[in-house]
């Protein structure tokens, strides 16, 4: 079941992932914070650990040029996390 979780969740988040990097990337540069918020319907709530593990390969995507302010905490059906530049 586990290769069936991470080929789902790889082809949902994989290529937005990428692209919502370069974005971040962009407003991380002008100086701007950035808060990370990922939201969890239905059966993903039985799976908050496979989110976690997206935002930390959104975190180190990001590692060159920002860093967490406030680590992913999960908030009733989100998890969110606060980046700044370094």
């Amino acid at each position: 079941m586990d290769g069936f979780l991470d080929s789902y969740h790889a082809g949902k988040v994989g290529a937005k992932e990428l692209k919502k990097a370069k974005i971040t990337k962009e407003f991380l540069e002008d100086g701007d914070k950035v808060q990370v918020n990922m939201m969890f319907r239905g059966r993903e709530l039985a799976h908050i650990e496979v989110g976690r593990q997206v935002v930390d390969r959104f975190a180190t995507a990001l590692d060159d040029i920002a860093k967490m302010e406030r680590p992913p905490i999960f908030e009733g059906k989100r998890m969110t996390c606060l980046m700044t530049r370094r």
